[in-house]
Order: structure tokens, then sequence, then C-alpha cells
């Protein structure tokens, strides 16, 4: 089974799961979304990854651990805390109750790492 080794890794997996998420939703799937993220874990190829969650299993396999990821940069370890301060998976966009605007959000996210990365 594949762990993701490096941030950008994280990242790409990430993006990967919840555009592959949205796809679904937007194909009519009714899957629980929990169900679509362990489906997706199996399908390609990886295991024992912390909450089926990327950003969750970057801050445990750092040490630094999940804090509480019911409030607005709950958790500081989080790679989504680390582009939007505010970030919150459990928030207003909700991954398990707004799956589709949870996959905006990321790939949003995830442009606005890259443009950051390229302005140093």
């Amino acid at each position: 089974m594949k762990v993701p080794k490096t941030l950008d890794t994280t990242w790409k997996y990430c993006v990967q799961l919840w555009t592959d998420i949205k796809t679904a939703r937007l194909k009519g799937s009714e899957e629980p979304v929990g169900n679509l993220k362990e489906i997706w874990m199996k399908l390609n190829g990886f295991g024992g990854i912390y909450n089926d969650c990327f950003f969750c299993n970057w801050a445990e396999e750092e040490g630094i651990g999940v804090d509480n990821p019911d409030i607005p940069g709950g958790c500081p370890n989080c790679p989504g805390v680390k582009v939007d301060p505010n970030f919150c998976c459990q928030g207003d966009i909700h991954w398990r109750y707004d799956p589709i605007e949870f996959a905006n959000y990321i790939i949003k996210l995830n442009q606005k790492r890259l443009r950051r990365g390229k302005k140093r």
C-alpha cells in the first residue's frame, strides 16, 4: 500500500480524491461520501491513511497530529490551514455534507499554494 511521502504528493492525491468524488456526485452517485473516500483509497492502492484523509495523514505522519477539525484553523498542522488559516474541513463547507463545494475549495487552495510557491 502506498502513502504520500511529501507535501506535494499529499496535495496531489488530495486533489485527485476530491475531484473524483465531485465527478461521482455530479454523475448522480448517492453513495455516502465516507464510503466514496474508502473506495477511492482501495482502488488507488492506499492503505492506512488516517481518517481516509491525506491532510490528516500528513499531520499524523509528521508526528504533529490532528487537533480540532470542527473550528476554522483548529488543526494548525493541516496542509489546508497552511494555505488558508481559516480552513476547516468540518466547517461551512463540510467534506461530508457538501462534497462538491469541498472539492472546489480544495482545488482553489491548491492553486493558491502553487501560485504562492512560484513567488518565492
